[in-house]
């Protein structure tokens, strides 16, 4: 019974123009489809809360994903209100977490892919998708939806 549509497909910070501290552009539509909104609140925690380098690589920032979910909450400015999250929604993002990782890492597969990037740069996606990936195995990601 969860809500959908049209989603994004890919969206992170590079999908995104910011000008003066408004969004001013979302692009890259490419993978746009029918399917459930946790998809795409999934694929931006994924981008921007989990920490790439360092000791915390693969890290999730519980504070930065929950802002990210009081934002999304709030809706982009006059557009008005998104409709809130359902707790079901919320009790799953773990696993959609999950699914967005998987998917960087099968992204990074792609031939496409590591032509466009190079192979370092492929690798470091894969790296961090593996780094969170086993962060998410042992640790408890609920914590980000209460």
């Amino acid at each position: 019974n969860w809500p959908t549509l049209v989603v994004h497909g890919d969206f992170h910070a590079a999908n995104v123009r910011w000008r003066g501290g408004e969004i001013t552009g979302i692009f890259d539509f490419e993978y746009a489809d029918l399917n459930y909104r946790l998809y795409d609140v999934a694929t931006a925690i994924a981008s921007l809360a989990f920490n790439w380098d360092g000791a915390e690589a693969g890290r999730l920032q519980i504070e930065l994903a929950q802002a990210f979910l009081d934002g999304y909450r709030c809706g982009p400015g006059r557009a008005g209100p998104l409709p809130i999250l359902l707790e079901e929604e919320l009790a799953a993002l773990p696993r959609y977490l999950d699914l967005a990782h998987l998917l960087t890492l099968e992204w990074t597969l792609m031939p496409g892919t590591r032509r466009r990037l190079g192979t370092a740069s492929a690798d470091r996606y894969a790296r961090h998708a593996r780094m969170a990936l086993s962060w998410l195995g042992r640790n408890d990601a609920s914590a980000i939806s209460q």
